[in-house]
C-alpha cells in the first residue's frame, strides 16, 4: 500500500510537469475555434423557390441577411436536371444503330457544358440537333458528372456569396484526367470543396487521390470531411492533406426528413459546441408537408441565434495550423503510464520492477523512435491503468476506514492525471480532425472494470473469494442479480459511440435537452445518474454491514462513473473547459441524485420490514 502510494506520488509529480507548457497550448489553440461558417445548399434554395413561387436569389438574400453567406453548389446530374425538366429522355433516333441512351437537351448551353465534360471523363458523346446521346447507364444517372452550372456560379460570385463546389466522383478516374477538370478556370476561386456521394473526389485510384491531395494543398483549396457519412476514400485524403482537411457536420436530406426544426438545430448545436465543428452543412427542409419558406426561415434564424447567444460568431473558416504535444512533455507521460501500469500489475502479481523496466523502456521507445505509435500506445496502456487504479485506491480507503474527502479527492487526482495523458498528451491536429482517434475504447471501457471486481475478490473486500463464489456461496437472488448486471454491462457496451445498438429513449432524450439548456453543458449519464451516486451510497454505508452483492453493484457503478469520465478526455475534438465543465456539473448533480437514491432507499427498508411482520 505504502510502495504503491509513493508511486503514484512520482506519477502525480511527472504528469503535472508534463502538462505545464501542455495545458495552456491547448487552451491557447481552442480559443481560436471561436468562428463558425454556414453553408446552405443551392438546390435546396431552388427547389424551395420553386415550389413557393419565389425568385431563388431573393430567398437566398433572406437567408444572408442571417448569416448564411456561403453556398454549397452541386455538379450537374442526370436525375438532378430530369426533376428540374432541363433534360427529357427520349427514344433514339431512327436510323442509329448505336446502344447510347438520348435526352432532348433545349439548352444549348447545358448541352454543351454536358458534352465537353462526359467527353473528358472518356465518355462517348453524340449531338443530333436538340439531342444528347451518352452512355451512362440508368444506375450511374447521380453518380457521373456532367458539368457545372457556370452561369449559376458566376452569379452568386458576383454578388459575394462564397462558393463551394461539390463535386461528385468518377470512380476509378485516371489522375491525368482529374488534373484535366481541376486545371478548369472555375476552380480557382473556389475556397473549398465538399464531395457528393459516398466517395471522395479523385477516389478508386491510390494516384488520382495523390494528386487530388497535391491539388489540395498547392491552391490552399481546403475539403470538407464530413462526420458520420463515412465516404470512401475520406481518410485516406484527410492524411494527405491534413493542412487543408476541415471537419464538416450536416444531416442529409433522407435523415432530416425525421427531425423537427429544434431537433435539428440542437443537433448543430451540439457539433459545434460539443466536437469543435467549425464548419456547417445546413440542409433545408424540403419535403411535400414543409415547403413553406417562412418555416426554414424561422429555422435559420434559431440556428444563427443560439450560435450567437453561445459566444461564436460568423465568418469563413479556414484550416486547422498544425500543433503536437512537445518530445519532452510526450517521455514523462510515458514514465507516468509506465508507474502506473505497474503498479496495476503489482495489485496482482509479483516482479513488479521488471515489468516498470519493460514497460518503460518499451514506451518511450516507441515516443522517440515513432511518436505517432508513442502516443497512441501510451493512451491505451494510460486508459486501462488510471481508472483501475483509482478504484483501487477507493476500495482500500474503504476496507480501513480512511478519511472519506482525502480518499476521493486522491482517487480523482489520480483518474484525472490519467485523463491528461490522453487528453494533453493526444492533442495532435490529427486527433482533433479525427483522421486519426484514441485507440482502445472498448478496452478501456471494459478492462478496469474487469480489474476492480478481480481486485475485490483478491482483497477480500467483499468478504469473499473468487473459489467461495464458484463454490456456490451466492445465494439464488443473489445470482438472478449477477445476471442482470451481466445484461446490464452489454448494454452499457452498446451504449457507446455514435451509433449505439440501444439508443437513448424519449424520455432520456427530453432529459438531455433539459440538461443542456439548464446545465450548458450537459454531465454524462453514467457519470450524475450511476457511477458517482455509486461511490457516495458505499461511504454513506460503509460499516453498516451491507451484503456483499449489494457492495458489488455499487463498486461496479462507481467504476463505470470512472472510465466514463477517463473517457470523456479521449474526445480529443471537444474542447478541454467543456469536457471539464462537464465533469463538474456530473458531480454537483450527482449530490440530489444520491440524496433521492436514500429516500428510496430508506422507503423501501422501510416497506420490507413492514411487510416482514405479516410472513409466517
Amino acid at each position: 500500500m505504502k510502495e504503491r502510494t509513493l508511486l503514484l506520488i512520482i506519477v502525480l509529480i511527472l504528469v503535472a510537469a508534463a502538462s505545464l507548457p501542455l495545458f495552456p497550448m491547448r487552451l491557447r489553440v481552442e480559443a481560436g475555434w471561436g468562428t463558425v461558417e454556414k453553408i446552405l445548399d443551392w438546390w435546396d434554395i431552388e427547389l424551395l423557390a420553386a415550389r413557393t413561387g419565389r425568385d431563388p436569389f431573393s430567398l437566398l438574400g433572406e437567408a444572408r441577411e442571417l448569416g448564411y453567406s456561403t453556398v454549397g453548389v452541386s455538379d450537374y446530374d442526370i436525375r438532378t436536371l430530369q426533376a428540374a425538366g432541363r433534360i427529357v429522355p427520349v427514344s433514339r433516333p431512327v436510323g442509329l444503330a448505336d446502344s447510347l441512351r438520348y435526352f432532348s437537351v433545349p439548352d444549348p448551353e447545358l448541352r454543351e457544358e454536358i458534352a465537353a465534360h462526359l467527353v473528358l471523363l472518356g465518355k462517348t458523346v453524340r449531338t443530333e440537333g436538340t439531342l444528347l446521346g451518352v452512355n451512362v447507364f440508368p444506375e450511374e444517372e447521380d453518380k457521373i458528372s456532367l458539368g457545372w452550372n457556370r452561369t449559376l456560379i458566376a452569379s452568386l460570385r458576383e454578388q459575394g456569396y462564397r462558393v463551394v463546389l461539390r463535386p461528385r466522383n468518377f470512380q476509378g478516374i485516371p489522375p491525368e484526367v482529374l488534373k484535366r477538370i481541376l486545371a478548369d478556370d472555375l476552380w480557382i476561386d473556389t475556397p473549398g470543396m465538399i464531395s457528393v456521394g459516398d466517395e471522395v473526389f479523385g477516389y478508386g485510384d491510390s494516384r488520382s487521390l495523390a494528386a487530388m491531395a497535391e491539388y489540395l494543398e498547392e491552391s490552399g483549396t481546403w475539403w470538407g470531411y464530413v462526420e458520420f457519412v463515412g465516404q470512401k476514400g475520406e481518410t485516406a485524403l484527410a492524411r494527405l492533406a491534413s493542412d487543408v482537411t476541415v471537419r464538416v457536420h450536416s444531416i442529409p436530406p433522407d435523415e432530416l426528413k425525421n427531425f423537427t426544426p429544434r431537433e435539428a438545430r440542437d443537433r448543430f448545436l451540439r457539433a459545434v459546441r460539443e466536437r469543435s465543428i467549425r464548419l456547417l452543412y445546413v440542409r433545408l427542409f424540403t419535403e411535400p408537408s414543409f415547403t413553406i419558406w417562412e418555416k426554414n426561415r424561422d429555422y435559420l434564424a434559431s440556428l444563427s441565434l443560439e450560435l450567437e447567444e453561445r459566444g461564436f460568431t460568423f465568418g469563413p473558416v479556414e484550416p486547422l495550423d498544425p500543433f503536437t504535444p512537445g518530445l519532452f512533455s510526450l517521455v514523462l507521460y510515458g514514465f507516468a503510464v509506465a508507474l502506473a501500469f505497474t503498479a496495476v500489475y503489482g495489485a496482482f502479481f509479483p516482479g513488479r520492477w521488471i515489468v516498470m523496466a519493460l514497460a518503460g523502456v518499451f514506451l518511450l521507445g516507441m515516443i522517440v523512435f515513432n511518436r505517432a505509435e508513442g502516443m497512441r500506445y501510451m493512451g491505451f496502456f494510460a486508459g486501462l491503468s488510471f481508472p483501475a487504479l483509482s478504484v483501487f485506491l477507493l476500495v482500500d480507503s474503504y476496507r480501513e476506514k480512511l478519511p472519506v474527502i482525502r480518499s476521493v479527492v486522491l482517487a480523482f487526482l489520480v483518474l484525472f492525471a490519467g485523463s491528461l495523458v490522453v487528453g494533453l498528451g493526444q492533442f495532435d491536429r490529427s486527433y482533433v480532425l479525427r483522421i486519426d482517434q484514441y485507440w482502445g475504447v472498448k478496452a478501456s471501457l471494459v478492462v478496469p472494470i474487469i480489474l476492480v471486481l478481480l481486485y475485490l475478490f483478491k482483497t477480500k473486500a467483499l468478504g469473499r473469494s473468487i473459489p467461495a463464489v464458484a463454490d456456490g456461496a451466492l445465494r439464488r437472488y443473489e445470482l438472478i442479480i449477477v445476471g442482470i448486471l451481466a445484461v446490464g454491462s452489454v448494454l452499457f457496451l452498446t451504449r457507446t459511440g455514435n451509433f449505439p445498438l440501444w439508443p437513448a429513449g424519449a424520455i432520456e432524450s427530453r432529459m438531455r435537452i433539459l440538461l443542456e439548456e439548464v446545465m450548458f453543458m450537459r454531465p454524462r449519464t453514467r457519470e450524475f445518474l450511476l457511477g458517482y451516486p455509486a461511490l457516495w451510497l458505499l461511504f454513506v454505508y460503509r460499516g453498516k454491514g451491507i451484503r456483499a452483492i449489494f457492495q458489488l453493484l455499487l463498486w461496479l457503478g462507481a467504476s463505470i462513473g470512472f472510465v466514463t469520465f477517463f473517457n470523456s478526455f479521449c474526445h480529443i475534438h471537444t474542447g478541454l473547459l467543456f469536457v471539464l465543465l462537464r465533469f463538474l456539473n456530473a458531480l454537483v448533480l450527482s449530490l440530489p441524485v444520491t440524496a433521492g437514491y436514500l429516500v428510496c432507499i430508506w422507503i423501501a427498508t422501510h416497506l420490507w420490514r413492514w411487510v416482514g411482520r405479516y410472513q409466517g
